[in-house]
C-alpha cells in the first residue's frame, strides 16, 4: 500500500475501528457488499455503509397529479418512508 492509498482508506479504517459497518466492491463493479472483516485489498474500493434515510410524506389532495411532499413530522395523512439500501 502506498501513502496515497493509505490516505484514501484512513477515514474508512477509522470508521471500522469505531464500529461502523464497512462495504467493499471490486474496482469496476456496481455492487457493494458488507464486510465483517475487511482485508483492505488493493483491487477493492471501500466505503462506510450508508445509513438509510427516513422521512415523512404527505399526499396533497389539491394537486391533480397525486404528488407527495416531504413534510416535517407525522400527521394526518402522512406516511413514514424508509429508504431501502441494497
Amino acid at each position: 500500500m502506498n501513502p496515497e492509498r493509505a490516505k484514501e482508506l484512513l477515514p474508512v479504517i477509522r470508521a471500522f475501528a469505531d464500529g461502523q459497518d464497512i462495504q467493499a466492491r471490486s474496482f469496476g463493479s456496481k455492487n457493494w457488499g458488507d464486510m465483517n472483516c475487511p482485508v483492505w485489498a488493493a483491487g477493492n474500493e471501500y466505503r462506510i455503509k450508508p445509513k438509510p434515510r427516513e422521512f415523512w410524506l404527505r399526499g396533497d389532495d389539491n394537486l391533480r397529479d397525486g404528488s407527495w411532499h416531504v413534510v416535517p413530522g407525522s400527521g394526518m395523512g402522512a406516511i413514514k418512508v424508509r429508504e431501502v439500501m441494497e
